[in-house]
């Protein structure tokens, strides 16, 4: 089915509400990782189609284990129309933004309705948490990756009565992936909504899926050929080196230690989701101490997250409750797993653009909660809530992008949001630095090197 005008309308008022939110954001400078991967890559500047293709995301550095040529591609074309100008980039990254929460809308639209389909996409594209992945250039990997993912999941439904469709599917899915590499878990997400959304005893389920296998398999097909790209041109399926230390200390330590702690850190995002106030760029060594074992706030919480997501899946598939639940929950279970530690250490124990996805879900969440208001199950009216929501997560998100203005101010945040990450007052004493500040910059050297002594070697 294609968009009606209304839906056009609701395209129309997610770019307007989007770019008034971001509008403080244009004068902003490029930061942090954007200096390595835009201002000083050479492949960005001068290399062809074919360079860009066969490079990794950090620039001359497989070992990061980063191949991201569709968002490569998409620099590349700013660097050509806009220079080293940060205003060109930060158009197309707030567009893409806009553009994503409206292929959301679009997503969660069959499900209860355009009232709660249009609120579960205002919070997901107003959320504070979404700022890194907006302001910082880079981040448009995130932007990419579930914008394509969520087209895909468009085109898999309209396969089910158009079956040449599923080629525009797959092809969505393999530019997400080649986008950023956490959108390879996408296939599951479909599968999970095809078989929750059947009513018919489990049993009968998984005939009727067996027998549509034709729809699932060329996912898996492009999902290798991804893989193998990846492994060709980073050496590794997964990250071909350790993460240094300061950058991620669960890379470094024993297996129970790393799942603990990073089912502690569920935790923590689920916490920003819900509060979203103490905001930080930088999230690497001290700040998050290392569970050594269950007697954790934190890895209690998460535990009982995790427990509270299976069990919503579980009743889910028994008819119990409704399966969007259920498919919102193993949407935010799946996206964030990738990225989690658990099943291998990634490059950073935590970050907030690493929600980006996982926030899918949460909107899905959004929208069950605006419908449950809308059959009169709640304290008032579904609009009002919706509003207010949404008005407070601009007003924070507003405020959080003018940390994003220079390194200075971000580090200067990060520092105040984390104060024991090493990282964060090594990056603090670079700003002050290039702002002529010595001084301030060598008190902000000594306290990294006492977080972490290795920064004097």
């Amino acid at each position: 089915m294609s968009p009606s005008r209304n839906d056009l309308l609701v395209l129309l008022l997610i770019v307007v509400g989007i770019a008034f939110v971001y509008s403080n954001s244009l004068t902003n400078s490029f930061t942090f990782d954007d200096h390595a991967i835009i201002e000083r890559n050479p492949v960005l500047a001068e290399g062809s189609v074919r360079e860009i293709a066969a490079s990794p995301f950090w620039p001359n550095q497989p070992e990061h284990g980063l191949y991201r040529p569709v968002t490569l591609l998409t620099l590349s074309a700013n660097r050509w129309v806009n220079g080293l100008d940060p205003l060109g980039y930060r158009v197309v990254n707030i567009l893409f933004h806009a553009l994503v929460v409206w292929l959301l809308y679009l997503v969660l639209l069959p499900f209860y309705g355009r009232g709660a389909a249009a609120a579960g996409a205002a919070m997901f594209g107003l959320h504070p948490i979404q700022t890194e992945s907006v302001n910082a250039v880079v981040g448009r990997a995130e932007l990419l990756s579930c914008g394509w993912m969520l087209l895909a999941w468009l085109a898999h439904r309209r396969s089910e009565e158009h079956r040449h469709v599923i080629g525009v599917s797959v092809l969505a899915y393999i530019l997400a992936s080649l986008s950023k590499e956490h959108a390879l878990v996408f296939p599951a997400f479909v599968i999970a909504e095809d078989f929750l959304k059947k009513e018919t005893p489990i049993r009968e389920r998984l005939v009727e899926m067996r027998q549509d296998w034709g729809r699932y398999v060329p996912f898996a097909a492009a999902g290798l050929i991804v893989l193998s790209i990846r492994a060709y041109v980073v050496g590794s399926v997964v990250l071909p080196s350790v993460p240094d230390y300061v950058d991620n200390p669960l890379a470094h330590v024993g297996g129970f230690e790393r799942v603990a702690t990073g089912i502690g850190i569920l935790s923590r995002y689920v916490g920003l989701v819900l509060v979203p106030m103490a905001l930080s760029v930088d999230y690497s060594f001290g700040q998050i101490p290392i569970a050594v074992d269950l007697v954790n706030g934190h890895v209690i919480a998460g535990i009982i997250l995790l427990a509270v997501f299976l069990q919503t899946i579980q009743r889910s598939i028994v008819g119990s409750i409704d399966g969007v639940l259920g498919l919102a929950c193993f949407v935010v279970g799946l996206a964030w797993l990738p990225t989690s530690n658990l099943l291998f250490p990634i490059g950073t124990p935590m970050a907030e653009r690493l929600m980006y996805m996982p926030m899918v879900g949460f909107a899905i969440m959004g929208a069950a909660g605006y419908a449950r208001l809308e059959a009169g199950l709640g304290f008032c009216p579904p609009w009002a809530f919706a509003l207010t929501v949404c008005v407070l997560f601009g007003a924070r998100t507003s405020v959080r992008n003018v940390d994003w203005k220079d390194d200075f101010t971000l580090f200067s945040s990060a520092v105040q949001v984390s104060p024991n990450s090493a990282k964060a007052y090594f990056n603090f004493g670079n700003a002050l630095r290039d702002t002529g500040n010595q001084a301030g910059a060598l008190d902000a050297y000594r306290r990294a090197v006492d977080i972490y002594p290795g920064y004097a070697e």
